[in-house]
């Protein structure tokens, strides 16, 4: 599996972050990129105010596991565009 877009990611780092900062994203998400993986699943919840994200990936190195909980608490909480 290649995630391509995990460059454009790191092209787009905030300009303002200090430079340990940026080298921490940038080992966090090149570590994903460059992960031998056989399966994953992605599982997305979205039912405001609270919502869910989980990513699960497999390889013969081992995991990468992703849970991320948020809670929108705006009067009006959805997608915007």
């Amino acid at each position: 599996m290649t995630i391509t877009a995990i460059d454009d990611l790191l092209q787009r780092l905030p300009g303002e972050w200090n430079l340990t900062k940026k080298d921490l994203a940038t080992i966090a998400l090149q570590a994903f990129q460059h992960y031998d993986y056989s399966s994953g699943t992605c599982q997305v919840h979205f039912s405001p105010p609270t919502s869910l994200f989980q990513l699960r990936l497999d390889g013969k190195q081992g995991q990468r596991n992703i849970d991320l909980k948020w809670n929108d608490l705006r009067s009006n909480p959805g997608l915007t565009y």
